[in-house]
């Protein structure tokens, strides 16, 4: 709480408020006082003969029933709240555990095919190689067959006639 006319001067730390006067320090206003304290401060020419530190508290005294199921709906939109954040939190590492598993079977997809290319292109290979086996025999029975008709040829036939 600020009062500059009564000097007791409140201030923030890590703790809460601290009340240099008495050395005390007080709790920190609930996150719901502070929100309603900010929402108050946009309309001060209906609260202007209220002083600013004091409004959070009357709205406490002139609204109580209507806070209080306020602040029991805002506890259950907190629980809520924290409940969804958890089942967000395990849909995100549940999409994450996916998609990581996706990557991996791209990956396995990307070998297999490239396994079936290489196989495609090895068993093409060896079948030209069959196929050059077969050609370089017959190539090479027509040579010996040619080489053996041109032994065959008599030697007379091979002079010439004067």
């Amino acid at each position: 709480m600020l009062q500059r006319g009564n000097s007791v001067i409140l201030t923030a730390d890590a703790t809460g408020l601290y009340d240099s006067e008495s050395g005390v320090s007080q709790e920190p206003e609930p996150a719901s006082d502070t929100a309603l304290r900010q929402h108050l401060l946009n309309y001060p020419q209906y609260f202007s003969t209220i002083n600013a530190s004091l409004r959070v508290q009357w709205a406490k005294d002139n609204l109580q029933n209507e806070l209080a199921q306020h602040n029991q709906k805002r506890s259950k939109f907190e629980e809520a709240q924290a409940l969804l954040l958890k089942e967000k939190e395990e849909i995100e590492a549940k999409k994450l555990l996916e998609l990581r598993k996706e990557v991996v079977r791209l990956w396995i997809r990307k070998e297999e095919k490239n396994w079936a290319q290489k196989k495609a292109e090895l068993v093409d290979e060896n079948k030209e190689l069959e196929e050059s086996i077969g050609r370089e025999l017959r190539n090479l029975h027509e040579l010996r067959n040619l080489h053996e008709e041109k032994q065959e040829i008599p030697r007379t036939a091979l002079r010439r006639p004067y």
